[in-house]
């Protein structure tokens, strides 16, 4: 786990340190395929037929093909996956858990080349690979939990274990025995006894479940329950309240959890997005008007003047500024007081006694006025609006 990641530093999936790179054939048994995840200490490979991707064996996968056939009888290509969630080096890690969320699969496969069949990922090497930061938002363990743990008697049958582990899309079940938890059956117990050739009807969940599970405090912090794991080498928690079992943790539960808060997080973006997408448009609108009133008042050979409702200049045409001796002039936002101080000494008594009445509602007016200290020779009825 990385708890030197800063916040805001996401991260991609190419950063994760340690992804799987193990290749193997179709062609291979599967128990073998099996032996050779144990031996090397992953969860997945790639799978490959010469130079041809196939799809990627997981445990999960494995379990499925052997619900439908006995394992000694079947090759790797026959029970691989051919269409895990593809990613990208540069995909980010919360996509990179939303893609695990969206596929119901705990491997996403990391191509960066079209020709190249990639590396894998598993949610253990994508939690791993999170900062603390990631998991501020989720409370406890007992919000991102399954509330009910499924359990089987420890004298059941593996095959029945199975069976119910693929029926609700689980990996792990609780043994119980007198009412307590004593063990727990996992799909990696699972592949140990595949990658044996043993019979599996013959096998009571007694014989090969793990024993003492560990457990957790539903109110302990779900960033401590996922060191928990990262520490043990483990993919389940049990949950306690006290003495009582509550509940099941899995690694998926707490990706299921980030990739909800990853949700409403693009949820909050994109409503951000579209009110300053109208707040553009709104702003858009407003430019477009006011050139369009800027083009009819220069087009007019009488003087044009726009005021706000403090008698503040706000547009003139270039007549206007002429005759008032304010061309170049800042005159924006200026009543005709400030104006005169600015104005040419020949025409500063216009601009200080040319107004408008006051007595027309709003904030456009409109009136005539001739001026009468200008020296321009041919002076046309100012117009104010």
């Amino acid at each position: 786990m990385s708890p030197t990641r800063q916040p805001g530093q996401g991260g991609t999936l190419g950063d994760i340190r340690s992804p799987i790179t193990l290749r193997l054939s179709a062609e291979m048994p599967l128990a073998q395929a099996l032996s050779t995840l144990l031996a090397n200490r992953v969860s997945g490979a790639i799978v490959m037929c010469d130079d041809r991707y196939v799809g990627i064996i997981t445990e999960r996968s494995a379990a499925r093909a052997c619900l439908d056939a006995s394992p000694s009888t079947l090759m790797l290509g026959e029970a691989c996956d051919p269409n895990p969630p593809v990613g990208h080096p540069r995909t980010d890690l919360r996509e990179g858990y939303r893609l695990l969320v969206r596929h119901g699969s705990r491997h996403i496969r990391i191509q960066d080349d079209r020709e190249d069949p990639g590396v894998l990922i598993s949610e253990t090497e994508l939690l791993g690979a999170l900062g603390v930061e990631h998991f501020t938002h989720l409370a406890t363990v007992g919000h991102v939990m399954s509330p009910r743990a499924l359990t089987v008697p420890a004298t059941a049958g593996v095959g029945q274990a199975i069976r119910q582990m693929r029926q609700y899309n689980i990996g792990c079940v609780v043994a119980e025995s007198g009412g307590l938890p004593v063990g727990v059956f996992t799909f990696h117990d699972l592949t140990v006894l595949l990658s044996r050739n043993v019979r599996i009807s013959e096998i009571t969940l007694a014989e090969v479940m793990t024993h003492n599970p560990i457990s957790v405090e539903c109110s302990a912090s779900v960033w401590s329950a996922a060191q928990t794991m990262q520490q043990r080498g483990i993919r389940h928690l049990l949950v306690t309240r006290g003495d009582r079992l509550v509940g099941m943790l899995s690694e998926h539960d707490i990706v299921a959890g980030l990739e909800g808060r990853y949700v409403a997080f693009l949820r909050e973006i994109i409503a951000e997005q579209e009110q300053e997408l109208i707040d553009q448009r709104v702003r858009l609108a407003r430019r477009e008007g006011e050139e369009r009133l800027r083009r009819i008042i220069e087009s007019t050979p009488d003087m044009v003047v726009v005021k706000d409702g403090e008698d503040r200049w706000l547009m003139s045409n270039g007549t206007g500024l002429r005759l008032f001796g304010l061309s170049g002039a800042d005159y924006a936002g200026r009543t005709e007081t400030e104006l005169a101080r600015i104005a040419a000494p020949p025409r500063c008594e216009a601009c200080s006694t040319a107004q408008a009445p006051t007595n027309w509602p709003g904030t456009r007016r409109r009136a005539t006025a001739t001026p009468t200290a200008w020296s321009a020779p041919t002076a046309r009825p100012v117009t104010w609006t």
